[in-house]
């Protein structure tokens, strides 16, 4: 069994003293200022229609589909790849400007 050098510091756990506690890490309550002013109201996000969950959907399902498809045998690879390019940059498109303008007004 080794003991410590008894020449060496030991660290001490310091005693707790609640009035000498940090003024900037624990603000008294007398210390906070109120704030006026207008308050402000996040504003409400309106929900994707119909035709722009349903298009979202179909983007994100034309390339696994083109895949299988093409895994398959349902044509072959280069008409299916061309296919989803298409399809997925039209369908895209269309999504995108439904959401702009969904966002904007």
């Amino acid at each position: 069994m080794s003991q410590t050098p008894s020449d060496e510091q030991q660290w001490h756990q310091p005693a707790w003293d609640s009035s000498s506690a940090d003024s900037i890490s624990d603000p008294r309550p007398a210390e906070l200022t109120p704030v006026s002013g207008e308050v402000l109201v996040p504003a409400r996000r309106s929900v994707p229609s119909a035709l722009e969950s349903t298009l979202t959907v179909i983007v994100s399902a034309i390339w696994p589909v083109a895949v299988v498809g093409a895994l398959l045998g349902f044509g072959s690879w280069w008409w299916n790849i061309g296919i989803a390019i298409v399809a997925s940059s039209v369908i895209g498109a269309i999504n995108s400007e439904l959401a702009k303008r969904r966002k904007a007004g």
